[in-house]
């Protein structure tokens, strides 16, 4: 059985010095902030590793 693709939508901007970015699954879902780049980098290595099985609930993103 192959591994469904997780598509996600990713937007990248600045605020002053810092780099934000939020996450959407490109099927529909909840948006995900993130306040730095090391915080969408651990986010997206999750997703990697577990696949679509990532809920949008978990706290890793900024509220």
């Amino acid at each position: 059985m192959r591994p469904k693709p997780v598509v996600l939508i990713v937007r990248l901007w600045q605020v002053k010095d810092k780099l934000r970015a939020s996450v959407r699954p490109a099927h529909g879902g909840a948006t995900r902030y993130f306040k730095d780049m090391a915080s969408l980098c651990a986010y997206l290595v999750e997703v990697q590793r577990v696949g679509a099985k990532v809920k949008p609930e978990d706290p890793q993103g900024l509220k």
